[in-house]
């Protein structure tokens, strides 16, 4: 049955499945999986699997993987994302066996096997063994797409293990290798930020945060590793800030909002510490578009006044 006589044929027809699967298109998507399911592609339970994940049917994804692992034992990515979605569920057992079944695959890209298998093992509360698959994933020749995130999840691990000092000297020796001032070296600052924080170094992990901050890398997290900035002895309300400013880019600037949750005691406050995040260049432009009390649960007492969270950059159109 999983004979392929003609490979090239249905391989273009399961990339149409994904680009379906993208648009949205779950119907045209399913259609062409179960045809290609007729037709003995091992690919078409992926297909299928996804368009049951897109409708939040995780049992009926796993059951559609039983069928295809079956009658496909060879095809590794199915015991994968059979292991994902297994985790995604909260079976963390049963996923990381699924990833050891994938392991067990010839052809297997076992970076990202391994990769996922440390998120299953981190939830399980195997700190040691998300850390032993950190390290064979970095361990590669040439870094892997998603190597910024198993550094995260290292540096993590090695926290819990109380090893913060080799969280710092993992996040050091990856900034090393990387070009300066690429957005991957700013994540690294980012990352060895949070470590020296985690280290006491407080003073290198404020130093590292103003770098990310520089780089447009501004985040909660790393207002707080800053010194907080005067104010007075007004009580602080629980505030919902939508700031508006402007990014320096090569190609011209660029329109953003950011969305903050912040402990002040008005607005005015608020958006001193929303501007703490933001490049020094840029904080002139920055201006409240709108703020008011947050309808949402009052952060866990004790949490320090400024911000306690923030999105991302919002980018907009202004044409």
């Amino acid at each position: 049955m999983w004979i392929r006589s003609k490979e090239e044929e249905v391989q273009q027809r399961h990339d149409e499945a994904l680009a379906r699967l993208d648009e949205g298109d779950l119907s045209a998507a399913r259609e062409i999986g179960e045809s290609l399911r007729a037709m003995g592609w091992s690919g078409a339970f992926e297909v299928l699997a996804l368009v049951h994940r897109a409708e939040n049917d995780l049992a009926g994804a796993v059951r559609v993987l039983d069928e295809g692992c079956a009658l496909a034992p060879t095809a590794w990515g199915l015991h994968e994302l059979r292991g994902t979605l297994l985790d995604a569920m909260g079976d963390t057992t049963s996923a990381i066996e699924a990833y050891e079944r994938a392991l067990s695959c010839e052809g297997v890209w076992s970076a990202s096997v391994r990769y996922n298998r440390a998120i299953a093992r981190w939830r399980a509360g195997d700190a040691g063994g998300a850390l032993a698959d950190v390290e064979a994933v970095l361990s590669g020749a040439t870094p892997p797409p998603f190597a910024i995130d198993a550094i995260q999840l290292g540096i993590d691990a090695l926290d819990r293990l109380g090893r913060q000092s080799d969280a710092v000297s993992l996040v050091r020796t990856a900034l090393s290798e990387a070009s300066a001032d690429t957005e991957v070296a700013m994540r690294l600052h980012v990352l060895l930020a949070i470590a020296l924080s985690r280290d006491a170094q407080l003073e290198a992990a404020r130093q590292e945060a103003r770098v990310a901050i520089e780089g447009g890398r501004g985040s909660a997290a790393l207002g707080r590793l800053l010194p907080p900035i005067a104010y007075d002895a007004r009580p602080a309300r629980w505030l919902r800030l939508v700031v508006q400013g402007r990014m320096r880019a090569p190609g011209g600037d660029q329109g953003f909002l950011r969305v903050l949750s912040v402990l002040a005691a008005d607005a005015n406050e608020a958006l001193s510490w929303a501007t703490q995040i933001e490049p020094e260049q840029e904080r002139d432009q920055l201006c409240i578009d709108e703020c008011k009390d947050n309808d949402a649960a009052l952060p866990p007492e004790g949490t320090p006044r400024g911000i306690v969270g923030a999105s991302g950059r919002i980018l907009f159109d202004e044409t």
